[in-house]
C-alpha cells in the first residue's frame, strides 16, 4: 500500500509512514469516485437532466466535504466531532439519492455556519479599560 509514497519519503529523507498517510488522505476522494458511479448512474449522464445536475452538484459538494474531513480544516481547525460530522455529511452527499442529499446539505450548512460564527467571534476585540 502506498509503495510510491514510501519510496518518495525515503528519497526525500522524510518519515515514510507520514508520507504514506498523507498520500492516503489526499487520494481518498479519487478512490471513492468510481464507486459513486456504480451507486449513481446519473453521474455518468444516465437520467433526466435535472437528476444529472442534482447528482453532479451533490457529488461535488460531497467530495469537497470529504476533503474537509480528511484535512481537518474548513475556516479553522476542526474538532474531532466536527470531522466525524463532515465525514457523515460527505457519505450522505456521495450516495446520490434525494433521501440522503437533504440531511447531508443540512449538516454541511450547519458546520460551515458554526465555523463562520466561531471565527468571527474569535476576531472580535474586547474593549480594555486603560489606567487600571
Amino acid at each position: 500500500m502506498a509503495t510510491a509514497a514510501y519510496a518518495a519519503g525515503g528519497i526525500a529523507g522524510a518519515n515514510p509512514d507520514r508520507v504514506g498517510w498523507l498520500a492516503m488522505r489526499i487520494g481518498l476522494v479519487a478512490f471513492i469516485v468510481p464507486y459513486m458511479f456504480v451507486f449513481g448512474p446519473a453521474l455518468v449522464m444516465v437520467g433526466t437532466p435535472i437528476q444529472v445536475c442534482i447528482a453532479m452538484v451533490t457529488a461535488t459538494i460531497g467530495c469537497i466535504v470529504l476533503a474537509f474531513a480528511t484535512e481537518g480544516f474548513i475556516l479553522r481547525r476542526l474538532y474531532w466531532y466536527e470531522r466525524v460530522l463532515c465525514f457523515i455529511a460527505s457519505l450522505l452527499l456521495l450516495h446520490p439519492r434525494p433521501l440522503t442529499d437533504f440531511p447531508g446539505i443540512v449538516l454541511v450548512v450547519l458546520l460551515v455556519m458554526i465555523q463562520y460564527y466561531q471565527r468571527v467571534a474569535s476576531k472580535r476585540v474586547k474593549p480594555t479599560v486603560k489606567g487600571l
